[in-house]
């Protein structure tokens, strides 16, 4: 049972190319990309009340001036699709790998 699981993993990482880290940040406000951050240089920028910070191949929100904090929490991202949400400041991060690849082909 193992082995098959083992199996299975490992084909998914091949089927979908999963390289393991992203290469930037996305960053959007009320659905449009307002910046874009590249993972392999550290730095701290200011976004309208919250500082997102990108470091080692990493981005976080650092902090926020929302009331909960959850996009705080959230801690560092670093793979493909990984996403950090602040719902109260219509900010999203998202993590690109880079790669300009079609998710599935339709006939």
């Amino acid at each position: 049972m193992l082995a098959v699981i083992a199996v299975a993993a490992a084909l998914t990482i091949i089927v979908t190319g999963h390289s393991g880290r992203g290469v930037r940040a996305l960053i959007y406000r009320d659905g449009v990309l307002v910046r874009t951050m590249d993972l392999a240089r550290a730095a701290c920028v200011d976004a309208g009340g919250m500082r997102i910070e990108t470091k080692d191949g990493k981005v976080r929100m650092r902090s926020s001036d929302c009331v909960h904090r959850y996009c705080e929490r959230a801690g560092w991202i670093d793979a493909p699709h990984e996403q950090i949400v602040c719902v109260p400041n219509r900010i999203l991060i998202a993590v690109d790998g880079g790669e300009n690849r079609c998710d599935a082909v339709s006939r």
